[in-house]
């Protein structure tokens, strides 16, 4: 636990922390100045969390080039947050799995919230590659809870989370709780952007009217609505400022809420929308026999086992955009050339008259 120091640099080391309970791997704490760098992190807890305890700004650390492994939240800023916490960037970050099992899944990938009177801005999480689901992708929130040391002086209002970039993040939830992005009324999250994000989600969600409580002072978790939040995607709550721009989201199974779902919001820009989902339970079980190899693939996809009624293979990159289109011609078995394609995300269709099948593939270069 680093407090209120300055100048601070911590590079290619290795924290493994999995005794049960509150094991971080470092916290960063009212800190100015700090470059942490090629290390890796394989905690219970919160992997190299950036807070305030106290009222000192914690600002301008970088945390790039690391590998976490967490079973809380591998990415994160804020919860105790009682001073401002400003520039902070985590870069080039991938998650993995952690090398100590136990039957539970993390709790998200990335987290930000300001909880206790402190502020936050000028947040960014950038190229972020998540290779272990965890329950909840993203969770952002703006909420009081208040969180005390001096019970004697009255707790301070809530203050601001605001310009937060998300770029470049493919990630996975388990279970059917969306991304979210939450303030209260009176004080909502402003200016958040989302570009090139690619979420996987199960699906198989239900139907919510939206009448939720505000839980305006509990602590700040991704399930304090429970599992029937009004989205399959992303769930928006008094919000100021929101850009989705390739935002991408994929439904393993057929899910009756919409993609998005805003409430007491503003100025909400989406461009380049994309998104998958299974149009029924059939579309699901049809594609038992479907195998699609090599998965990473960096020449020649083969994809073998189509079913009859699929009339066209589509290969999509994660803006939405068509890179590759290939007739089945009523072949059970096609290659499909992806050499001259960057390396990344793309999602895979198989279309045709009571087809819809829906896979993803990465392009490794």
């Amino acid at each position: 636990h680093i407090m209120g120091c300055q100048h601070i640099y911590i590079n290619a080391i290795y924290v493994y922390n999995q005794c049960w309970g509150s094991n971080d791997g470092i916290d960063i704490d009212g800190c100015t100045d700090v470059l942490v760098e090629n290390s890796k992190f394989d905690t219970n807890d919160d992997c190299i969390p950036v807070k305030t305890h106290s009222t000192d700004i914690c600002r301008d650390v970088l945390i790039r080039n690391c590998t976490m492994a967490s079973y809380e939240r591998a990415v994160k800023v804020g919860n105790e947050s009682f001073g401002p916490l400003v520039n902070i960037r985590f870069e080039n970050i991938t998650v993995i799995p952690s090398t100590f099992t136990l039957p539970i899944q993390p709790y998200n990938a990335m987290y930000i919230a300001i909880a206790d009177g402190g502020s936050a801005d000028s947040i960014y999480f950038e190229h972020i590659r998540v290779n272990t689901p965890s329950q909840c992708a993203i969770f952002i929130r703006l909420c009081e809870r208040d969180f005390q040391y001096d019970t004697t002086i009255p707790p301070p209002a809530p203050k601001y989370l605001r310009n937060v970039w998300i770029n470049d993040v493919v990630a996975q939830s388990s279970t059917s709780i969306p991304c979210s992005v939450t303030g209260l009324p009176g004080y909502p999250v402003q200016n958040i952007h989302f570009k090139n994000v690619a979420v996987t989600v199960p699906g198989g969600g239900t139907m919510s009217t939206g009448n939720l409580s505000e839980e305006a002072t509990t602590r700040p978790e991704f399930n304090i609505w429970g599992d029937s939040l009004p989205a399959y995607g992303l769930f928006v709550w008094h919000a100021d400022g929101l850009m989705l721009d390739s935002f991408c989201v994929t439904a393993l199974s057929p899910d009756p809420r919409p993609l998005y779902y805003y409430e007491d919001s503003a100025n909400i820009n989406v461009v380049n929308a994309c998104s998958l989902m299974p149009t029924a339970i059939a579309d699901v079980n049809s594609d038992a026999m479907l195998n699609i190899y090599p998965n990473p693939v960096n020449s020649t996809l083969h994809v073998d086992g189509i079913p009859a009624q699929a009339e066209a293979i589509v290969l999509y990159d994660v803006t939405g955009h068509i890179v590759e289109q290939t007739p089945t011609m009523g072949l059970s078995s096609l290659p499909m050339n992806v050499s001259k394609l960057p390396g990344g995300v793309y999602f895979l269709q198989l279309l045709g008259k009571d087809c819809n099948i829906n896979r993803k593939v990465l392009v490794a270069k």
